[in-house]
């Protein structure tokens, strides 16, 4: 059977670049360039490729305006690039039973009770043993989070939007992939395809091989590839990063949490060091208040210890910047010729002078 790695590799993407020239003529390069982009991202090379993979590729499409606008185009164009691909490789492919998005009605849901009622439908059909999962409402993203509680203490954490379309007469979510899995120990497990929407139309697949990183980050109706990242650790990507320790403040204690007792440890030792006047931490300082800041922001929303702290940092800050200006030494400026006769009159006998007059110093030549 056709893989992913195959289409891709007897398939040149460049030549399949979209024209924007003329908004009303979508051209068969637009949407067989999507799908190879989509392809790359998505799959891996040895995934085979079958309804249920196509149908996931529409799904995902139909999430953008663009592709609801140019349904009919989409399943024409891919239809058609692939019975090429299937006659040209002699492979038989069973397009009726791909879910075409001409076949896809999309439904979205307003109100917070019935989203919340069609997740739990969803859920409960897919999960017909003691898996156990919660629901929770992420105003910051517009999200449902569902946290599936497995059998052997495993926990997968997924994403739902307020859309959905109808399948075998129930209501479906339109992306279904969106999907963390960790281990008992709640751990990113390794080894297994990890999804995740880091921004609007921006989406994260990952594999995660003893602590590093491994995947791709793709943005847009046309799925561009926006960054990869070959063996990096997670902090090396920061909106990645914060999305994933915002999801596990749902089921993580804070007070447990390595990454927030560090926060906490690290800008409470910053305040102490700035108070009794620490060098190495009045250059240091900055870089801890924008970690603390990002924390707050992105993950620990609405944490009050940690609010305080960085109020705290802050003040003491803005003191501490206040009495080095205030204890600045004064850079003696070059004498000039007058400056040395005025002197020499001041410590003459005959003289009345009793004092030198200073010349105010620019704020340039205040030493830092």
């Amino acid at each position: 059977m056709l893989n992913a790695g195959r289409i891709l590799k007897s398939i040149s993407q460049t030549s399949y670049q979209y024209s924007q020239t003329s908004p009303e003529a979508t051209s068969d390069l637009g949407s067989v360039a999507a799908f190879l982009s989509w392809l790359a991202y998505s799959c891996d090379p040895e995934d085979l490729l079958t309804p249920e993979l196509l149908s996931q590729f529409f799904q995902e499409c139909l999430e953008y305006p663009h592709w609801q606008q140019q349904r009919k185009p989409l399943s024409e164009e891919v239809r058609h690039f692939l019975e090429a691909i299937c006659l040209q490789q002699d492979e038989l492919f069973n397009f009726s039973e791909v879910l075409w998005p001409t076949r896809i009605q999309i439904i979205e849901i307003e109100q917070l009770p019935d989203w919340t009622d069609a997740v739990s439908s969803y859920l409960t059909a897919q999960y017909r043993t003691q898996e156990k999962f919660r629901l929770i409402h992420d105003e910051s993203t517009q999200k449902l989070i569902a946290l599936v509680l497995k059998n052997n203490g495993e926990l997968s954490v997924r994403q739902f939007n307020r859309k959905f379309f109808i399948r075998d007469g129930a209501l479906i979510p339109l992306r279904e992939d969106l999907e963390l899995h960790y281990s008992s120990h709640l751990e990113l497990r390794n080894d297994v395809p990890q999804k995740i929407e880091t921004a609007p139309f921006t989406t994260a697949r990952f594999l995660v091989q003893n602590q590093q990183l491994f995947g791709t980050i793709a943005r847009g109706y046309f799925f561009q590839k926006m960054n990869s990242f070959s063996g990096i650790e997670l902090t090396s990507t920061p909106k990645l990063f914060y999305t994933i320790r915002r999801l596990e403040q749902h089921f993580i204690k804070r007070e447990s949490d390595p990454f927030y007792q560090a926060t906490v440890d690290s800008t409470e030792h910053c305040v102490r060091m700035l108070k009794i006047g620490d060098d190495e931490y009045i250059q240091k300082a900055p870089d801890v208040l924008s970690h603390a800041q990002n924390a707050l922001e992105y993950v620990f929303i609405g944490d009050k210890l940690l609010s305080l702290l960085v109020r705290d940092l802050q003040y003491t800050m803005a003191g501490r910047s206040q009495e080095l200006q205030s204890i600045k030494p004064v850079t003696a400026l070059p004498k000039t010729t007058a400056v040395k006769q005025k002197e020499e009159q001041i410590w003459s006998p005959n003289k009345n002078q009793d004092r030198t007059r200073f010349h105010r110093p620019r704020e340039s030549d205040l030493t830092n």
